[in-house]
C-alpha cells in the first residue's frame, strides 16, 4: 500500500467515525414509577388463576372421570359390548 492509499483509508475511516452520534439520555427517565413497583399479585391475577383452575377441575369431572369409572356403571346395569361408546357421545 502506498501513503497516498493508507491516507485515504484513514480518512475514510475517520468520515464513518463522524457519522456516529451520542444522545443525550435524561436521568429523570431512569426512576422507577410507583406503579411499576406494585405487588404482581392483583386481584387480576388471583381471578386469572381461579378461572384457570376451574377450567381444570370441569376438564377433570367431565372427561377423565366418568370414563374411569364407567366399567363399574357397566357391570352394575348389566355387560353391554359397546360400553366405551358412553364416553365419545
Amino acid at each position: 500500500m502506498t501513503q497516498e492509499e493508507k491516507r485515504s483509508s484513514l480518512e475514510l475511516a475517520a468520515e464513518k467515525a463522524d457519522n456516529v452520534y451520542v444522545e443525550d439520555v435524561g436521568s429523570d427517565r431512569q426512576q422507577v414509577e410507583p406503579a411499576e413497583m406494585e405487588a404482581k399479585m392483583n386481584w387480576q391475577t388471583i381471578i386469572a388463576y381461579l378461572a384457570l383452575a376451574s377450567q381444570f377441575n370441569a376438564y377433570i369431572l367431565t372427561l377423565l372421570i366418568p370414563s374411569t369409572i364407567l366399567p363399574y356403571i357397566n357391570a352394575d346395569l348389566g355387560p353391554d359390548p359397546n360400553y366405551p361408546w358412553i364416553t365419545i357421545s
